[in-house]
């Protein structure tokens, strides 16, 4: 009974606070704390970030963004681009074929030359 006599006392003393996502008053748990949402879904909320849609550097295609300074769509593409930067291509497959050629800028087409 003690505890709870305390904890009204408590909050009685504490200031209530508006909530910067809803504008609602609330009382925060500690006296000093830096709360500034009523709840932990507020806070979350305020913290995600625009989801952004870019292209990928290595193939062009659009694709959303998980992080901040991600470029490229998979880590397949990833992958290619890193070994095509530090010249580590062992093999020529035709996507690393079509890749290089574009890079010099040569168009590459799907047509058959008769």
């Amino acid at each position: 009974m003690e505890r709870e006599a305390y904890r009204a006392v408590y909050r009685d003393n504490v200031p209530s606070r508006g909530c910067e996502q809803c504008g609602k008053t609330f009382a925060p748990q500690r006296e000093k704390a830096d709360t500034r949402y009523r709840s932990l879904r507020y806070f979350t909320d305020s913290r995600k970030v625009d989801i952004e849609v870019r292209p990928c550097q290595q193939c062009g295609e659009t694709s959303i963004a998980n992080r901040v300074d991600a470029q490229y769509c998979s880590k397949a593409c990833n992958r290619f681009a890193y070994r095509v930067a530090t010249n580590r291509i062992t093999r020529v497959s035709p996507p690393v074929l079509d890749f290089m050629l574009r890079q010099q800028g040569i168009r590459v087409t799907m047509e058959v030359a008769a």
